[in-house]
């Protein structure tokens, strides 16, 4: 009878991380909305140039693009953004990070209605928007309900 011997050899691994070498989270954070606001600064400043066309910057596609470039484990929020950019730009950047106006005035618009049992239009709930605004409109409204 023959017997067959098998031989093997083993083999110690060390594992690595890959991320071993990269610095900690919260600094991956700051650089990576530095890197957004970067990227925003140099759009406003390519757009006062008349011979470049104005290009739209798809903001969360470059958020989500930074955040894998960085390795974070979440994508950086609007607010975090809106703090990397220098007060000096804010009045330009801050229009193209703000919450887009209809779908706040909808969201306002269905708060009043279903808090204050009032049937509002959402041109009305648009007036909301200010804070001079929702006084006056919540005053016409009540007004018009005591009618």
């Amino acid at each position: 009878m023959a017997t067959a011997t098998m031989t093997t050899t083993a083999t110690i691994t060390t594992s690595r991380k890959k991320d071993a070498n990269l610095p900690p989270e919260n600094e991956r954070f700051l650089r990576c909305c530095a890197d957004i606001a970067n990227v925003l600064i140099e759009d406003h400043e390519a757009s006062k140039d008349p011979k470049n066309p104005r290009r739209d910057i798809n903001l969360n596609g470059l958020r989500t693009k930074l955040s894998r470039k960085h390795r974070l484990k979440n994508i950086p929020p609007l607010t975090a953004i809106i703090a990397a950019i220098p007060e000096h730009y804010k009045k330009y950047i801050m229009p193209k990070l703000i919450a887009k106006p209809i779908r706040t005035c909808l969201r306002l618009h269905l708060r009043l209605s279903l808090s204050l049992n009032l049937s509002l239009s959402l041109s009305d709930a648009c007036l909301c928007m200010s804070v001079a605004g929702v006084r006056a409109v919540l005053d016409h409204m009540l007004t018009t309900r005591a009618h």
